[in-house]
């Protein structure tokens, strides 16, 4: 009875409205952490540094994000979603202006880690802030339009960051992402409400840090995370830190075409992530796994196409593009909305389960930035991709199987397991 009338809830006609301001905050994080691949063609040279320093570059904020993950769950207890988000977006310029001051590649990596502190948070803080407003019914869609965060974000700097360094030189796009923050912060503070405190409340995670452990003691929540790694070491670490480099290094193409290219996938994952979110709220629960397997299945098809610099060379890459577009749409689509199902319905352990995405997200970062980075300089992209890629989407593959066995029906919420 108790589900049937969350399915009934209504949604407020304000949610529509908080969800795109929560949206504006939230595409600083990748504005912010994208800036770097399409300067690539400016920064390595103006620093000096190979693949794997460049790697680094990005996976600097990524590990801080990696170390909030699960932290960021009680900085929302403690300060409300509110302004953890606030926190969240400061830091997003704090970080930014550091990096237009920045004048080596040490004060850059220190910027990278402040933007860092924002990234994670705002990974947990953000969906939370969506599903304070919206009920189960349309919960799956709104987090499917959020999820469409990081694609917007790099689309939009891989087609204007090139273009405004050849204008107006690479540091005007460090100073643009810092003037965009500082509106988001402003309009983000000023515009945001929770709809309820009882509802806020509903998702704080309580009591200390080994209690709250207590709620992740679900197998399934661990092998989505597994899964979300996979994707994430894919999409972050790979193909948005790297692609648009392939295709300059490999291929000869200007910076700008190259950044422009590479963005194709992410403007046509905006639509297929936004898809995916409705497919979830229509699927049922444990048949979502098959739409994840397909992901990577779709991904070891996109990885056989990427790196061909012979024959049809054009056709492969016209491949990939689509192939990873539909793949990225899956995996960012359809992940979190499970996380919720995962943990019982329990508010609190939804919040945990984020956690839990957020640090495998940032991990599968941090880690496939600098991890591919040294095998390009070491196998050559086609090998490394072959040794590395393809096997970590067996990987995935294969534990998103195993997700069904942890979806069964009546299993009580998390907190009433623990105790």
């Amino acid at each position: 009875m108790a589900g049937e009338a969350r399915l009934q809830e209504k949604t407020p006609a304000m949610a529509w409205g908080m969800l795109a301001v929560i949206y504006f905050a939230s595409f600083m994080a990748p504005i912010t952490q994208f800036k770097v691949p399409p300067l690539a063609s400016w920064l390595i040279p103006e620093y000096g540094i190979d693949a794997v320093t460049f790697g680094y570059l990005m996976s600097g904020l990524s590990i801080i994000g990696v170390i909030l993950a699960f932290p960021a769950a009680f900085i929302c207890r403690r300060f409300g979603l509110k302004k953890t988000m606030i926190i969240s977006v400061a830091a997003l310029a704090l970080g930014s202006l550091i990096s237009a001051l920045a004048n080596s590649v040490a004060v850059l990596m220190i910027a990278r880690m402040v933007e860092g502190i924002g990234i994670g948070l705002i990974g947990v803080a953000a969906p939370s802030c969506v599903s304070v407003w919206f009920p189960d019914k349309t919960r799956g869609l709104a987090l499917g339009i959020w999820a469409t965060w990081v694609p917007v974000g790099v689309t939009v700097m891989f087609n204007i960051a090139p273009s405004m360094a050849m204008s107006f030189g690479w540091h005007s796009v460090l100073w643009i992402c810092f003037a965009l923050c500082a509106i988001a912060l402003v309009v983000f503070a000023l515009a945001y409400r929770v709809p309820s405190k009882e509802k806020e409340d509903a998702l704080a995670v309580t009591g200390s840090m080994s209690e709250a452990f207590k709620l992740l003691k679900n197998n399934s929540i661990w092998i989505l995370g597994i899964t979300f790694f996979v994707f994430n070491f894919l999409q972050l670490g790979v193909i948005n830190s790297f692609y648009n480099t392939f295709l300059e290094t490999e291929r000869g193409m200007d910076p700008a075409i190259a950044a422009s290219l590479t963005s194709v996938t992410t403007i046509l994952s905006i639509f297929t992530v936004s898809g995916a979110g409705v497919i979830s709220d229509r699927t049922k629960t444990g048949h979502r796994r098959y739409w994840l397997m397909a992901c990577y299945a779709l991904f070891i098809v996109a990885f056989l196409l990427a790196w061909n610099t012979g024959e049809g060379a054009d056709a492969t890459m016209w491949g990939f593009i689509l192939v990873c577009a539909i793949a990225g749409g899956l995996g960012g689509g359809i992940t979190r909305p499970m996380a919720p199902i995962i943990m019982g319905d329990s508010p609190a352990g939804a919040v945990m389960g984020m956690g839990v995405l957020q640090f495998f997200q940032n991990l599968g970062a941090a880690v496939g930035a600098p991890l591919f980075g040294l095998g390009i300089e070491t196998l050559g992209w086609s090998t490394a991709s072959n040794t590395i890629l393809i096997p970590l989407c067996v990987i995935a593959f294969i534990a998103s199987f195993f997700l069904s066995t942890r979806f069964r029906k009546g299993t009580p919420p998390l907190e009433e397991q623990a105790k």
